[in-house]
């Protein structure tokens, strides 16, 4: 794509490629989308090489674990080497800084990257000019690698101030800002910390889920991973492509390049009356989300609502068959659409309030649910009764101990199951 006159500086940032990660559960898929889930990763770095060819950007930006572990994966390595050589061909610099999953020390020397491809030392910040092909300074990049996987100290309080005669300036840092949850704290900062160096941009890796934290400049921009790896990655996955117009203003466009999404999906059983209509809503629903994402899909389905058919999809054998069933017959022929697992949040048809009217245990145990959620007490003393299950040595690495959403969760699905029992729903 030819540049508009109007750009100064054009970029592309990406970060935790993961190359040559492992996908979770191969063995409930067949072949052909084991496959597919081994070569993910690298499927997504192509898309990010192409998509720096085709919109002439002027550098690519990868900020840390380029690779998933630090065993040398030589698939990992030729597919990384050769991406970066395409890069340089077309007249493409690329500036990386690594991170705890591919720390200085663990790189390969016997891999040999162009020498338009910069990596920044680990012992202290560096700067690195970017000048255009007419020989114009258009930018700074100021970047910091780990040198071993476990990197604590705040490494962004070595990075220099921005001087006054320097053009775009360009943070690289692997970080977590703030403390975000779900990630190890390596190389912790906070956004001051960032702004306190005046750059006009800071390109973050370390967390997966792309976000912009900062807004004004500088901007402050986790590109998240280019493809998700398990359900705890959900939603688009891609890079920031990133232009700058002569007035100095930042413009940034997420470009989604994954090219299999994880996904959830709540469907609402409540007008349902037999299997069949089940097996239908839940066809008619992953054909739905096939046509808008237009790409494979791995989701997960959670049903909800009162039906009529409770009993028969109570059981958790009647799941995992109607699971099996939708994934050997794929809804759509383009599209792969594969359910990872469904969940049944589902109630018998029962007028619990008519329940809770009534003079006996049924009502007592109505009435207990409804208070557990307004009761610290109750959910501790919940808490004390599972601790045996969740802490027994034989079952501690297959169960994960339950948050307290997912413990009302199921303390829910525990009162549908006595209700359907001790009063049955409607025929």
């Amino acid at each position: 794509m030819k540049r508009s006159k109007k750009q100064v500086l054009k970029f592309i940032h990406t970060a935790d490629l993961h190359l040559g990660s492992t996908f979770h559960g191969h063995a409930q898929y067949d072949d052909k989308t084991a496959q597919l889930l081994s070569n993910a990763t690298y499927r997504a770095f192509k898309k990010i090489i192409e998509l720096c060819i085709h919109e002439d950007v002027d550098f690519l930006l990868i900020s840390g674990d380029i690779y998933d572990s630090q065993d040398k994966n030589i698939k990992a390595q030729l597919n990384f080497s050769q991406g970066l050589r395409q890069l340089d061909e077309n007249g493409i610099r690329c500036f990386i800084v690594h991170g705890n999953h591919d720390p200085v020390s663990s790189w390969s020397k016997k891999v040999k990257l162009p020498e338009s491809t910069i990596r920044f030392s680990c012992t202290e910040p560096e700067v690195h000019s970017y000048y255009s092909p007419n020989g114009k300074h258009l930018a700074n990049i100021v970047g910091m690698s780990f040198e071993t996987e476990l990197v604590f100290a705040n490494l962004s309080k070595y990075y220099p101030e921005k001087e006054k005669d320097w053009p775009f300036t360009i943070g690289l840092l692997h970080c977590n800002v703030g403390s975000i949850e779900g990630h190890d704290q390596y190389a912790p900062c906070n956004i001051n910390d960032l702004k306190r160096c005046g750059y006009d941009y800071w390109a973050l890796g370390h967390i997966h889920k792309p976000g912009v934290i900062n807004e004004a400049r500088p901007l402050v921009a986790y590109s998240g991973n280019p493809q998700g790896r398990d359900m705890g990655e959900t939603g688009p996955r891609g890079c920031f492509l990133v232009t700058i117009d002569r007035s100095g203003s930042i413009k940034r466009k997420f470009i989604d390049t994954s090219s299999i999404l994880w996904d959830k999906i709540q469907i609402d059983t409540g007008e349902i009356e037999s299997l069949e209509d089940l097996d239908c809503l839940i066809r008619e629903e992953l054909s739905d989300l096939s046509y808008r994402q237009k790409k494979d899909i791995i989701c997960r389905i959670e049903l909800v609502g009162n039906n009529r058919i409770y009993d028969e999809i109570i059981d958790e054998d009647a799941i995992i068959e109607f699971t099996k069933n939708l994934n050997e017959e794929p809804v759509s022929s383009k599209n792969r659409v594969l359910v990872d697992k469904i969940t049944n949040n589902t109630r018998p048809v029962i007028d619990r309030e008519e329940v809770k009217e009534r003079n006996d245990i049924v009502s007592d145990i109505c009435t207990i649910v409804d208070e557990i959620p307004h009761s610290s007490e109750m959910l501790e003393q919940i808490k004390e009764t599972v601790d045996d299950l969740y802490k027994n040595p034989k079952l501690r690495h297959l169960l994960q101990y339950p948050d307290d959403d997912e413990l009302l969760s199921l303390i829910s699905q525990a009162e549908s199951f006595l209700l359907s029992r001790m009063v049955g729903g409607s025929p």
